[in-house]
């Protein structure tokens, strides 16, 4: 029996396959490096850099709490002052701490940016320079005069592509795309929450993949039981 030509349907869902290799025009965003293995005495550094760390972070969280107390009895002093609900003042002072746009690409922000690049290529994720670090490092080379002869336009095209690539590109393997859905899914509920806190909207929404081969799980993320609304 001569062989059946195969159905086109039927070979394309057994040929393993990625958004990226299926889409060859879009392109891909670095996966993340595969770090060498570290000495000891690099180990015993990243940890005391760790420790350090997590005191930093203890402290700054212990700032915003009290800062976060400061605006809720300032949203409440706001209501008795002005005979406003305190749920409305405290939408209106949360609008006015969360409500922001994009920051334009600039000249600073652009070169933090390629700096930043320069000098953590190669390095291990324990000893990569922190933004901050870069940021010093960069005021102190624009004090020096060393980038006297940079060019302004380039840099922040630079910048508009790579921070294109990092919102569209596609991820490089299924697995990155699996994992970034599902941060991204956790993000877009917790601004559905938010949107629900300041502006008493009600959403939700379903997601699921676009093609037989991607790892996408499909769920469901709504905001205050909006779910109700949809008969099962």
């Amino acid at each position: 029996m001569d062989d059946q030509p195969m159905d086109p349907l039927v070979e394309q869902r057994d040929q393993p396959s990625t958004h990226a290799s299926r889409h060859p025009e879009k392109e891909i965003i670095p996966p993340r490096p595969n770090y060498q293995k570290t000495t000891r005495a690099q180990r015993e550094t990243a940890e005391v850099q760790a420790v350090l760390k997590r005191d930093r972070k203890k402290a700054l969280q212990r700032e915003i709490n009290a800062f976060l107390e400061q605006r809720e009895k300032f949203a409440v002093e706001l209501a008795e002052k002005f005979n406003l609900k305190v749920e409305k003042a405290r939408r209106l002072v949360n609008d006015a701490f969360t409500t922001k746009e994009a920051r334009a690409p600039s000249t600073w922000n652009a070169l933090v940016s390629r700096r930043g690049k320069e000098l953590n290529e190669g390095r291990t994720k324990g000893d990569r320079l922190s933004l901050r670090e870069i940021q010093e490092i960069v005021q102190q080379e624009i004090d020096d005069g060393e980038h006297n002869a940079v060019d302004d336009e380039e840099l922040q095209e630079e910048l508009k592509e790579s921070r294109e690539l990092k919102s569209k590109g596609a991820r490089s393997s299924n697995r990155a795309a699996a994992v970034d859905y599902n941060a991204s899914l956790r993000q877009v509920e917790m601004e559905m929450g938010n949107l629900h806190e300041r502006c008493g909207t009600m959403a939700f929404a379903f997601f699921t993949r676009g093609h037989v081969h991607d790892s996408i799980v499909p769920g469901w993320i709504e905001s205050q039981g909006s779910l109700a609304f949809v008969n099962e």
